[in-house]
């Protein structure tokens, strides 16, 4: 699959972003958000920073992932045991991203200082106060959030990357696992706080990434909807 994806020719490769771009922004989940967490694509993947443009100049809340760096104790992180080793960082503008720092897997990431690596900026709302906070602290939780503003922030829509897709949503990951702890922490919290849904789960992908049917084990996330061009 790495070598079929790799042989398709960037302006193929351009075209078809602009046409999933187009499914996007014409789908209702879309057009019924405010928020979205999606990655930063890699070369043989659908180009994202149109669709983070977009959004961004949409007003939307956009926010992207990071990996926990490596030289730092994962294991001193308080959300590591909701989130496993990534977190969702917001951001404003795609202005400078090609001189962001590139991870293990060449994936660019926002520049952030240690002191923050460990705050999820999709779910801090939820999680600040309830990790950090209320074990050391005898406020109420109904205090707290009549003190602080805005509201609950929400993620309304999540943008997962994958090798491979069915149509029926099953993915195909690249064998990090990340997202799938990622949205099991994320569930098992709203769980928790009796939120009412997920953010969506949505894909974007070639259609030489849709096959007839993937291998899934009991824990792997269904994609609630796959575009594909």
């Amino acid at each position: 699959m790495k070598r079929l994806l790799l042989a398709i020719e960037p302006t193929t490769r351009l075209h078809k972003s602009w046409e999933l771009l187009q499914q996007l922004q014409s789908s209702e989940a879309y057009r019924s958000s405010q928020s979205l967490c999606i990655y930063l694509s890699l070369p043989d993947e659908p180009y994202t920073g149109t669709i983070i443009e977009s959004a961004l100049a949409s007003g939307r809340r956009v926010f992207v992932p990071r990996l926990l760096p490596s030289d730092v104790a994962h294991e001193k992180f308080p959300l590591t045991r909701h989130l496993g080793h990534m977190r969702m960082h917001a951001i404003h503008s795609l202005g400078s991203w090609n001189e962001w720092p590139l991870n293990k897997f060449g994936i660019r990431e926002p520049p952030i200082s240690h002191s923050v690596v460990d705050l999820d900026d999709a779910l801090s709302y939820i999680l600040l106060f309830t990790t950090y906070v209320i074990p050391f602290c005898w406020v109420s939780l109904a205090y707290i959030r009549s003190f602080f503003a805005p509201p609950l922030l929400d993620v309304d829509m999540l943008i997962l990357p994958g090798l491979a897709f069915t149509k029926d949503g099953k993915r195909l990951g690249r064998g990090g696992g990340y997202y799938d702890r990622y949205l099991a922490g994320m569930r098992a919290i709203f769980t928790e706080r009796a939120r009412p849904r997920m953010p969506f789960l949505l894909a974007l992908a070639f259609k030489e990434q849709v096959l007839p049917e993937l291998p899934t084990c009991p824990h792997d996330f269904i994609v609630d909807k796959v575009l594909y061009s």
